[in-house]
């Protein structure tokens, strides 16, 4: 059921769950004749769930976490030792957060395994509601407002400046003359640069990357500026940070700046989750390393 809704469509579904497809056409048909009432509406393309069938899914959606729920705890009961959590955190964070707090956490007596998947910040609210991950470190919005939340940091945006096209300007200046580097169009770090030169009067950017990381890259390399999230001066390591300065922008100056310029980053998890002692021990890593960032 969950596998047809999520496809559209039973031959897909069936290539997905390795089964033929009259075996799944049947097994269908069979249960809704069971329960008297349809489950899917074959008279559209894609094929789409009835109001039954949306309860049916949800129903079946419940069971299958229950069940991923108590299978965690008797495994935890059972081999009295961690398991494995799988967090979740965007690409860009990832490179910049996980270092400190994978070492923290190892520090710990935790024997178990991490799993770190990275995910655009929609992917990883999905991912979290469905069970395939146990916590995500993630902004703060109306999509996060239905888990238990951990505050870590608030967030705010900096100018990176190379060291050698550092002349020790004020910010503004640097945002005027400086030439920038910019993330690809339709990323959150493109809107607000976006706002930030359009308010102040700033250049168009001479190069557009992809990535941060990219971006960041030519920045040590002098090629220009750019606004970053202030996780990558707080959490960085000197490496990463090597041949970079980073200023606080004019914001006294431009007060409209500040609501485009900070968010919240926090560590969330299911409201009726079971937290295993390696989630537990995990989230108070995550803790300290916000509460000792630079």
């Amino acid at each position: 059921m969950i596998t047809i809704a999520s496809t559209g469509s039973f031959s897909r579904a069936a290539d997905e769950l390795q089964i033929a497809q009259p075996t799944l056409s049947k097994y269908i048909q069979k249960l809704e004749k069971n329960i008297g009432i349809e489950l899917f509406d074959r008279s559209t393309i894609p094929i789409r769930l009835t109001t039954a069938g949306e309860l049916y899914v949800t129903a079946g959606k419940k069971m299958i976490d229950d069940d991923r729920q108590l299978q965690k705890q008797l495994r935890e009961v059972k081999y009295k030792q961690n398991l494995e959590i799988k967090v979740g955190i965007s690409p860009s964070r990832a490179p910049y957060l996980m270092p400190s707090l994978l070492s923290q956490y190892q520090a710990t007596e935790n024997s178990g395994k991490v799993i770190i998947q990275e995910a655009t910040v929609a992917e990883l609210k999905e991912r979290l509601v469905t069970g395939d991950l146990d916590l995500i470190i993630s902004l703060t919005d109306e999509g996060t407002a239905s888990f238990e939340s951990v505050d870590l940091f608030d967030e705010t945006i900096l100018l990176a400046v190379p060291q050698v096209l550092d002349y020790h300007s004020i910010p503004e200046e640097m945002l005027l003359t400086l030439p920038h580097i910019s993330i690809g169009r339709g990323q959150h770090m493109w809107n607000v640069m976006e706002t930030v030169l359009h308010t102040v009067g700033g250049k168009e950017p001479v190069i557009e990357c992809q990535s941060i990381e990219s971006a960041m890259a030519l920045v040590k390399q002098g090629i220009g500026a750019m606004l970053v999230p202030s996780y990558i001066r707080d959490y960085g390591l000197d490496e990463q940070n090597k041949k970079v300065r980073f200023y606080q922008l004019p914001l006294d100056q431009y007060p409209l700046l500040k609501s485009a310029t900070k968010r919240k980053v926090s560590l969330f998890y299911r409201k009726e989750q079971f937290l295993t002692q390696a989630e537990k021990s995990f989230i108070e890593c995550a803790k300290e390393v916000a509460k000792g960032s630079k």
